[in-house]
């Protein structure tokens, strides 16, 4: 009996969270930035902005023990700036390589190292040349990655 309870529990931690999870978690991460990171209100005023997951949501069944609304995987990001953040890791999930937890970490810090000067700040006008050279860096890194 304890071995299958021990069987489902890992299917479990196999199982990528459900569109409507998902949409559950998004409207809950956003609302716990606004609380819990004040200079994100701050920074951008009436300037709309997205809530970014560090490590996304697609991702947080490989981490069973983290809250994935934790406010320190969480970033306001100018929309602008999270298309190319999604872009890069849409081209990490187009390589097919295996999503495992170790992989999905180095791409966040990959992420972060690329795109984090944006993070929780309104970005100014005419940088689309920085963010197609962060998100040409990040591909770069994250093939590098997916070779070894």
């Amino acid at each position: 009996m304890l071995k299958d309870f021990e069987e489902e529990m890992g299917d479990l931690a196999e199982t990528a969270l459900s569109t409507a999870e998902k949409k559950t978690l998004r409207g809950a991460a956003r609302d716990r930035l606004a609380k819990e990171k004040k200079s994100v209100a701050e920074a951008f005023g009436d300037q709309p902005y997205e809530v970014h997951h560090r490590v996304g949501l697609e991702y947080a069944h490989r981490f069973p023990d983290m809250d994935i609304n934790d406010v320190d995987n969480l970033v306001a990001l100018d929309p602008a700036v999270h298309k190319r953040v999604s872009a890069a890791w849409s081209y990490f999930r187009k390589t097919g390589k295996d999503n495992t937890a170790e992989a999905v970490k180095k791409v966040s810090k990959i992420v972060d190292d690329e795109f984090g000067g944006w993070f929780d700040d309104v970005a100014e006008e005419g940088i689309e040349e920085q963010l197609e050279a962060a998100f040409q860096e990040s591909v770069s890194r994250i093939d590098k990655l997916v070779r070894t």
